[in-house]
């Protein structure tokens, strides 16, 4: 008999050969692993070094096309603002009252740099304007718009101001006037001349096409789209104000007796001249136009049957006095969202004194309008580009021109004492230093291509996509923020469309180039000639051509193509977007290839030396990444890929379709957020009443889960007149786009509780 030590000893020994088995099976399961890690490694990341680009400094993209302008706007060295609407000077003349948004009001002393801004009150509520009483100095009068939630009105209010104490009243207030308040209320307050408040009210932003604000400014019956000028120092029965008995529908049947003018969409500043008395309104449009009013007593602006001067809803009811046309006027490709400023008396540029001032809050440009009286006509100069969302233009005591943001800057108009460039503007694409043949389109050895997960629709074209960076400047790395990028950064985007005859032949219509220089993102056209050798510069306000293109059931469609103007360009590169829509880290966190091998993208960007600094939470081993956080960062799906989640591609797709404008300084004013990464239950967007109407649908929401047919946000994406979206650079519907959209609403369940966190 054998004893135990004997049979585990054995060669033979079944527990021997037991362990032999189990030894041999986790090694085997051991190089499985290390093998699968290497292939993973290097099937996806293909961490080899990779050697860094030599930058020849290739680009001739500088200056502008169009003589520059002749100022700048220079941010003053301050405390950020918390979104400033509203910029005044105080009777004074000693400093300079900021009325932010959500309800403080502030006091800066000049000269601005050298002390602190003071907060003398806050409210509850939204802020727009604010007025100083004629005799401010000896009773301390203010007045203010303020807008409450609930319920949803605008009031003007007065507060007393505490000279001893440098603070406002503010539990002490008198209400004198409201009207009810959704989108466009108005809220621009001022005095004239005459000693009497003016207050502009908006239509109420109910743009259904069938709704009150397509009929109230015409309709004298209600204060909607017009301006109101009543008494503050006397108080008729029952009111906290008087009527002036001179106000020109005083008396008159179906007419509110305060209305001074009427015929206004949502006329959000207010300026009158010191002096000659003249009240000037600037109007934010609807569709295509944005219009500047010189108005007096009983003047009709048009509103909704003219939108400027050009006929929108001519069949309407027309309100009792004529229709007088603006005195300036903007088409959507040169401005957005118009905001009027003070008119100049006295200017440290003398050619600036007697003008009006005026900007735009969607592109960041400043214009001046001179009036010739005895033509009754305006010239307009721009003066500066910039980029900001301009809220409000002051001029102070010292003969600065101010303007504040919504972003928080305050900036000072100053001279540019020379052009940046002294080369002409390259004219022709070949002329740029960035191709060493377009008709081969080879590409400048400095530009690097690069692709997106989620990519911008533009009506069925395909895009090459390359970077430019100058010499010895790089890009600062963000993993959620918008990344930063050096002057002379210039992005490179050339669509193509699917041509007639088959065979996959395709045909260059357009490049873009999108440049930065001297703080701003200028954006510019050129269009491809016939025998696709070369494209030529797009004139500044921009074209569109119609071609032919093939379709994928072998016939042919004529399609027209919008070449973006100068301005156009800044409609969706906005603030809010990060400027630069594709080039960051959700968008580029992905898999590439460079000279035949694959990489990780921003991993091979890094190899390459287009960063500032290293990746963070990246390890190399002599050049090579021996581990990566890159599976950690956000990344947007590709909504053509149906192995992804529906959820995440819809996501995406709206992220990188709608977001860049429906953020906060992206120019959009709807209050929807439809980045990627906010929970989807704080997008508001499920089951929310829309604020731009209903464009025929029954009992709409912007999303209503389960029912796209009942939800705006689908129907829009699915037009293509006015009720189209996105408002600009299309004139094709996204069919699978749409497709995409209606399923993610199909899907969605009927209460939606979703704080999941941003796509990965």
């Amino acid at each position: 008999m054998t004893g135990f030590n004997d049979l585990s000893m054995s060669e033979d020994s079944p527990i021997r050969n037991r362990w032999r088995f189990r030894l041999l099976r986790g090694g085997a399961l051991l190089l499985l692993v290390i093998a699968a890690a290497l292939a993973g490694w290097f099937g996806y990341r293909q961490a080899t070094a990779v050697a860094a680009m030599k930058r020849l400094g290739s680009s001739k993209v500088i200056g502008t096309p169009e003589p520059p302008p002749g100022f700048r706007l220079a941010r003053i060295g301050s405390p950020r603002l918390k979104e400033p609407v509203h910029l005044t000077v105080s009777p004074d003349r000693n400093s300079l009252w900021i009325v932010e948004r959500r309800g403080r009001i502030l006091s800066w002393a000049a000269p601005y740099p050298d002390h602190e801004p003071q907060v003398l009150g806050e409210l509850d509520g939204e802020l727009a304007s604010l007025a100083f009483h004629p005799q401010f100095e000896t009773n301390g009068r203010v007045f203010v718009t303020l807008r409450s939630a609930s319920p949803a009105t605008a009031s003007v209010v007065e507060l007393a101001y505490d000279s001893e104490h440098f603070r406002l009243q503010t539990s002490n207030r008198r209400i004198i006037l409201s009207w009810p308040a959704m989108d466009h209320i108005g809220g621009a307050v001022t005095f004239g001349k005459d000693g009497y408040l003016y207050v502009s009210v908006g239509d109420g932003g109910d743009s259904t096409g069938e709704g009150p604000s397509y009929l109230t400014g015409q309709d004298l019956s209600d204060w909607l789209g017009g301006i109101l000028r009543v008494d503050v120092d006397r108080r008729d029965d029952g009111l906290e104000y008087a009527v002036p008995a001179d106000n020109p529908f005083v008396g008159k049947e179906n007419c509110r007796p305060e209305v001074w003018a009427y015929g206004l969409r949502n006329p959000w500043k207010l300026t009158v001249d010191a002096v000659d008395g003249r009240l000037w309104v600037s109007d934010v449009g609807e569709d295509l136009w944005e219009a500047i009013y010189v108005v007096g007593p009983g003047d009709n602006c048009g509103w909704p049957l003219d939108e400027g001067s050009h006929p929108f809803r001519a069949d309407g009811a027309r309100g009792p006095t004529p229709i007088v046309p603006p005195v300036v006027e903007h088409p959507h490709s040169e401005m957005r969202a118009i905001v009027g400023g003070p008119c100049v008396v006295d200017s440290k540029f003398p050619e600036l004194s007697g003008t009006y001032l005026y900007g735009d809050h969607t592109t960041g440009v400043l214009c001046a309008a001179r009036y010739d009286l005895a033509r009754e006509q305006c010239t307009s100069l721009l003066l500066a580009k910039s980029g900001i969302a301009i809220t409000s233009i002051a001029a102070d005591r010292a003969g600065d021109i101010l303007v504040c943001s919504l972003e928080g800057e305050l900036c000072r108009l100053e001279p540019i004492s020379a052009p940046l460039a002294t080369a002409p503007f390259p004219r022709r694409l070949s002329e740029t230093g960035l191709f060493t043949s377009t008709t081969e389109y080879q590409t400048a050895a400095d530009l690097v291509p690069y692709d997106v997960n989620s990519p911008l629709y533009s009506d069925g074209a395909a895009k090459l996509r390359h970077i430019y960076l100058p010499p010895e400047k790089g890009i600062d790395f963000y993993v959620r923020q918008p990344w930063r990028f050096p002057a002379g950064t210039t992005f490179v985007k050339t669509f193509t469309l699917n041509s007639p005859g088959g065979h996959g032949a395709t045909r260059r219509v357009e490049t873009r180039l999108l440049q930065f220089e001297d703080g701003q993102w200028n954006g510019y056209s050129y269009q491809w000639n016939d025998e696709q050798t070369d494209a030529q510069l797009v004139d500044a306000a921009g074209a569109t051509v119609s071609y032919q293109v093939a379709v994928d059931d072998g016939g042919v469609r004529s399609q027209d193509w919008r070449f973006p103007s100068r301005s156009e360009c800044s409609m969706c590169h906005t603030p809010g977007g990060g400027m630069v829509l594709g080039f960051n880290t959700a968008q580029l966190n992905r898999p590439a290839s460079w000279k035949g091998r694959k990489h990780h993208q921003i991993e091979l960007f890094e190899s390459l030396g287009l960063f500032n600094s290293p990746l963070p939470r990246t390890s190399r081993f002599k050049g090579l990444i021996v581990s990566s956080a890159a599976h950690t960062w956000p990344r947007l799906a590709e909504p053509a890929n149906v192995s992804e989640p529906l959820d995440r591609r819809a996501r995406s797709y709206l992220h990188a379709n709608c977001a860049h404008c429906h953020t906060f300084l992206g120019g959009g004013n709807s209050p929807i957020r439809l980045n990627y990464d906010v929970p989807l239950a704080e997008t508001r967007v499920l089951d929310e009443r829309p604020v731009h109407g209903h464009w025929g649908l029954a009992d709409p929401r912007i999303v209503v889960p389960g029912e796209p047919n009942r939800s705006l946000l689908a129907h829009r994406i699915k037009t293509l007149n006015r009720e189209r979206m996105p408002r600009v650079g299309s004139a094709v519907v996204d069919r699978e786009g749409a497709r995409l959209i209606d399923d993610w609403i199909s899907s969605l369940p009927l209460k939606v509780n979703d704080q999941s966190p941003a796509p990965q």
